[in-house]
């Protein structure tokens, strides 16, 4: 049976950017591998997070993540539409700071991380690989694959978790990337979420309703029809081609576009997914070990955070040696804050369109990027705390049903 220090059972984006770490010449010593069904890697989902620019207001990038040379596309304006209920028309809270929204292709970020892997030679890759089962020895965690067995002293196991919270929601989203006869799109602006699709019957399904469009040229675009939807609902009524259609025409009068990539995913919403062991070797990395947003479902940014935290603990504990315990690399206020703006959802969901624009309309932009990033001071949190409503919000607080 083969033994290493360290498997990663998953090679999605949690798995893969613990690997990158783990393939630094500080770790030449241990020999990792990486567990992954997948035989081949293809686009199948897209990366956004805010970075912040350079202090000389140059695009220059300061460092996030071992990834930067996946980053597709920037945008340093950022938008969110709605409609008041008494008014004609929709607003836009256009924002642009020192932060700006960027984009990581998953084929990019894919082909990035394995070169970094394959650049390393105690660090292995096993696609075409599934874990059955994981089995605590004397000695280490077992793990039984369709292709045999192997022996880990820790084990990081990026795969979903099967059940989630009474708490949770479910991001459901469709989309695709198209490109248009004719220039229509902003170039400098991504439309983060656009209202004005949402309708009552959405609101009293217990259902929030935005458009999301990346625009990659004046002709080409990403565009998700996005559903912030309970656990039990599968939006089987949901069209989202057919919504993407009219949203198309409705606001850029267009009609004649060729798709040239689809995407699709259902991402989990929960206040109870945080840092966490299964035992004391085998710990849940991923969105099940709390690396997403419960809020929003963002994830990149938090997983770069959570990975070099990881790697950092890691390197002072070699060899690994009886239990390791998840690093913190975000304040439980979050967490919180996190639990108590689904409950608000839960309770009141025709309520979101405003909260949102209130958000982006009220809170400075570069403490709001902050916030969403899950790297807000305590005067980020005072002035987001500030513009929700507060009955609302005080009753999600103090009462849960």
């Amino acid at each position: 049976m083969e033994t290493c220090d360290v498997a990663i059972i998953g090679g999605g984006l949690a798995g893969l950017s613990l690997a990158a770490r783990l393939a630094e010449p500080r770790f030449k010593n241990w020999r990792v591998r990486v567990l992954e069904p997948r035989t081949e890697y293809v686009r199948d989902r897209t990366w956004c997070y805010w970075a912040k620019h350079a202090a000389n207001d140059s695009h220059e990038r300061a460092p996030l993540h071992p990834f930067l040379a996946s980053v597709a596309m920037c945008w340093p304006q950022w938008e969110v539409m709605y409609r008041a209920d008494n008014a004609s028309e929709y607003e836009a809270a256009v924002r642009t700071g020192r932060y700006s929204y960027e984009m990581i292709p998953a084929d990019r970020f894919y082909t990035q991380t394995e070169r970094l892997i394959s650049s390393s030679s105690h660090v292995k890759l096993l696609k075409g690989v599934t874990v059955s089962e994981t089995v605590i020895r004397p000695d280490g965690v077992e793990i039984k694959t369709d292709d045999g067995s192997l022996n880990a002293a820790l084990v990081f196991d990026s795969r979903p978790t099967a059940k989630l919270s009474s708490a949770a929601w479910i991001q459901r989203f469709q989309g695709f990337e198209l490109e248009a006869d004719e220039p229509v799109f902003e170039l400098h602006r991504a439309t983060l979420m656009d209202f004005s699709v949402s309708s009552a019957a959405d609101s009293e399904a217990g259902r929030v309703h935005f458009i999301y469009v990346l625009p990659l040229s004046d002709r080409r675009a990403l565009i998700e029809d996005t559903w912030f939807v309970s656990v039990s609902d599968a939006c089987n009524d949901v069209d989202y081609q057919s919504q993407i259609k009219h949203y198309l025409k409705r606001r850029y009068g267009l009609e004649n576009y060729r798709v040239v990539h689809r995407e699709e995913g259902a991402l989990p919403m929960d206040p109870a997914l945080r840092p966490s062991a299964l035992t004391s070797r085998i710990v849940k990395i991923g969105a099940g070990g709390g690396m997403a947003r419960a809020s929003s479902g963002y994830a990149f940014f938090e997983t770069q955070r959570a990975c070099d935290a990881i790697a950092d603990k890691l390197m002072a504990q070699f060899p690994v040696v009886g239990e390791f315990s998840l690093p913190r690399w975000r304040g439980d206020i979050s967490y919180w804050m996190d639990a108590v703006f689904l409950r608000v959802l839960a309770q009141r969901p025709a309520l979101a369109p405003k909260i949102f624009f209130d958000l982006f309309s009220t809170v400075p932009p570069d403490a709001l990027a902050r916030f969403l990033s899950g790297v807000a001071t305590p005067f980020d949190v005072a002035k987001v705390i500030a513009a929700c409503p507060k009955i609302p919000f005080l009753k999600a607080a103090f009462f849960r049903s």
